[in-house]
């Protein structure tokens, strides 16, 4: 996974819930969790984890009871925001009681997460809704020691029931927790994406990175269909779900035949044998590899596919043309893929 030393960022372990949800794309990802909480003594609702900018304000001896008391109120401000009665029209503007804004604000000032200026201005910011949920920034959870870090929405999704509905597959609460923390374990938090930190499957939440037209760009910028990933619900050209280049919304996600690619280790430690070759002897490992005996001899195929790119324009008519030999769909699909086709006179 891309490693990014960001402030925020939070260090995950990547086990229990998280672990699960973070090792595949699932269809049906509530039936997932059922069958693998059923087994557990450990019934912890909770993906992924706090900004670590929260947890380093923690004292050590107390960190543990003070995680528990913030995760919990997070998840008592997504129940009340989700069953929020407005009587008047400036509530139904804002979507939520002050009494739930106090309740998150004062639980941070408990352990100094916020400033007093942060304390004063605190707000849960009504930014808008969807099919699944509504969305609010939180006004005054940031980093102030460290330049340009994250901003935070939390999304309150409407229901909690498992099973989304077949009109909405992959999307809803736990397809789009799901979508998120597999994103962020096996892709990288710095990237076109956004960042995904945590959620509670059990209050129906998840918070993420607000992005707005001032944003810092994305580091990464990845192109999502290459790499294995289908997100339905998303256009740059008409800016459906995407402001300044991030695309920010976890639903739709699903897989394309390129997702085979992205969990393969034999693809991924050919690949990265041959990267990490000197330039002089790279050309003959390559070929090396491609003539020699494998158990998994396709995804071999399909590391060394992917590394053409990185040679000489003069090279890699070759290695395209000893690729497309294989005649194998795969592989072709890769050159595809890395657009290694376009000047030569052949036909996938």
């Amino acid at each position: 996974m891309y490693s990014y030393r960001s402030y925020n960022t939070p260090q995950y372990s990547f086990t229990g819930v998280t672990n699960k949800l973070s090792k595949a794309i699932y269809s049906r990802p509530e039936e997932a969790l059922n069958e693998y909480l059923s087994k557990r003594t450990d019934k912890s609702s909770v993906v992924g984890k706090l900004p670590s900018f929260i947890t380093r304000k923690l004292e050590k001896e107390h960190m543990q009871e003070a995680i528990k008391e913030i995760l919990s109120t997070f998840g008592e401000v997504a129940e009340e925001i989700r069953n929020f009665q407005y009587t008047t029209f400036q509530e139904w503007q804002l979507g939520r009681s002050q009494s739930t804004v106090n309740k998150l604000r004062d639980v941070l000032a408990k352990y100094n997460i916020l400033s007093k200026s942060d304390y004063d201005n605190f707000d849960l910011e009504f930014l808008g809704k969807g099919g699944k949920g509504k969305v609010f920034k939180i006004v005054g959870l940031r980093d102030k020691d460290h330049f340009d870090e994250d901003d935070f929405v939390i999304k309150v999704f409407y229901t909690k029931d498992l099973g989304d509905c077949d009109t909405y597959t992959h999307h809803g609460l736990f397809s789009e927790v799901n979508a998120a923390a597999f994103w962020m374990k096996n892709i990288g938090f710095n990237t076109n994406r956004g960042k995904f930190f945590f959620g509670d499957i059990d209050s129906g939440y998840m918070v993420n990175k607000f992005i707005d037209e001032d944003v810092r760009l994305p580091r990464r910028e990845l192109d999502f269909e290459k790499i294995g990933f289908h997100f339905t619900d998303e256009d740059a050209a008409s800016g459906q779900n995407s402001v300044r280049r991030y695309f920010y919304d976890w639903g739709g996600c699903t897989q394309n035949e390129n997702f085979v690619n992205l969990k393969d280790p034999v693809l991924r430690r050919t690949k990265n044998f041959i990267m990490t070759t000197p330039k002089n002897n790279r050309l003959a490992e390559w070929m090396k590899k491609f003539n020699e005996d494998s158990a998994d001899k396709e995804s071999v195929y399909a590391g060394l596919a992917q590394c053409i790119p990185y040679f000489p324009k003069d090279v890699q008519a070759q290695l395209v043309k000893k690729c497309m030999d294989l005649n194998n769909k795969r592989i072709n699909n890769i050159l595809k893929e890395e657009k290694l086709l376009q000047n030569l006179d052949v036909v996938v």
